[in-house]
C-alpha cells in the first residue's frame, strides 16, 4: 500500500530542501533482505530530486532509525516528469547527479562518462562519444546499461544510445603517462623503504632484492629509480641555471664604491 513518505517515516527528521521535497514523495514499497543487512525504499517523485540528496536522506535514516545496526539504506527512486523535460534538458539539469552515481559504482565509469561528448539528434537518440580506449570498450555496455536504468527506467522516457569513439590527444597520454610513473614510483617507495623528495627523486635507494623480490622486479626498481634522479638533476640544473642569469643582470657593485670615493 502506498503512502506519503512522512506517513512511512513519521518520525524522521529533515530540513530545508530535503524536507521540502520529500513532503510530495510517495513511498510504493519497502523490502528488506532476509538478513535484514539491506533495507530498500521505492520512492515515486514529481518532483526531479539530486541523487545527493537521496544520498543524503538514506544517511539520515540509517544515523536516526538505525544508529547502531549493520544496515543499508537504499532509496530507488522514480520520477513522473512534466512535459518541460526532454533527454537533452534532462541530461543539463541532472549530469551531476548521474556523475555522482557512476562514481558510486565504479570510478572508471565515472571518468568515462565525464570525459564523453554527448548530443541528441532528437529526443529518443543519445549519441555517447567516448575516447578511445581499451578500458573504455570493455565497459561501454555496463555505462549504457546504467544509462538505460536512469534515462528510461527512472526518469520515463525511451532513449536508444549510440557509441562513437574520439582519439585521446597526445598532451592527454603524456600526462597520463606522468601520473602513471608517479604511482609506479610511490608504490616501490612504499615497498622498499625509499626515502622521497618532494620532486619524486631518490635521497637514498637500495636495490638489494628481497627474499620475496626476483631479478626482473629489481631492475624494474633501479630505472624507475634512475628516471626520478634524473629528473631531479635536471630539474637542479634548471635552477642553477636561473640563479646564474639571475646574478649576471645584478649591477657591478664594485663600480659603485668606487664611484662614491671620487
Amino acid at each position: 500500500m502506498e503512502k506519503n513518505f512522512f506517513e512511512a517515516f513519521p518520525n524522521l527528521k529533515l530540513e530545508g530542501v530535503q524536507k521540502e521535497l520529500f513532503e510530495q514523495v510517495v513511498v510504493e514499497k519497502i523490502t528488506t533482505t532476509k538478513r535484514k543487512d539491506i533495507l530498500r525504499i521505492y520512492i515515486r517523485s514529481e518532483r526531479l530530486i539530486e541523487k545527493d540528496s537521496i544520498y543524503s536522506v538514506e544517511d539520515e535514516i540509517k544515523k536516526q532509525f538505525f544508529p547502531k545496526d549493520n544496515i543499508i539504506i537504499k532509496i530507488y527512486e522514480k520520477f513522473i516528469l512534466s512535459g518541460q523535460y526532454n533527454p537533452e534538458k534532462l541530461m543539463y539539469v541532472y549530469k551531476d547527479s548521474i556523475l555522482m552515481e557512476l562514481k558510486e559504482c565504479e570510478h572508471v565509469l565515472y571518468t568515462m562518462f565525464k570525459q564523453a561528448d554527448t548530443q541528441f539528434p532528437d529526443n529518443d537518440t543519445m549519441e555517447l562519444t567516448l575516447e578511445d580506449s581499451v578500458i573504455a570498450k570493455s565497459k561501454e555496455d555496463e555505462l549504457v546499461r546504467i544509462l538505460d536504468k536512469v534515462l528510461n527506467e527512472r526518469c520515463g522516457f525511451k532513449v536508444r544510445f549510440q557509441i562513437d569513439y574520439k582519439e585521446i590527444s597526445e598532451s592527454k597520454y603524456h600526462e597520463e603517462d606522468e601520473l602513471r610513473i608517479k604511482k609506479i614510483v610511490e608504490g616501490i617507495s612504499d615497498r622498499i623503504g625509499v626515502i622521497k623528495n618532494d620532486d619524486y627523486g631518490f635521497e637514498e635507494y637500495d636495490n638489494t632484492p628481497s627474499d620475496n623480490t626476483d631479478q626482473s622486479q629489481s631492475e624494474v626498481i633501479k630505472k624507475a629509480a634512475d628516471a626520478a634522479a634524473a629528473a631531479k638533476e635536471k630539474k637542479t640544473e634548471a635552477k642553477e641555471a636561473a640563479a646564474k642569469k639571475a646574478d649576471s643582470k645584478q649591477p657591478d657593485k664594485s663600480f659603485e664604491k668606487k664611484a662614491d670615493n671620487k
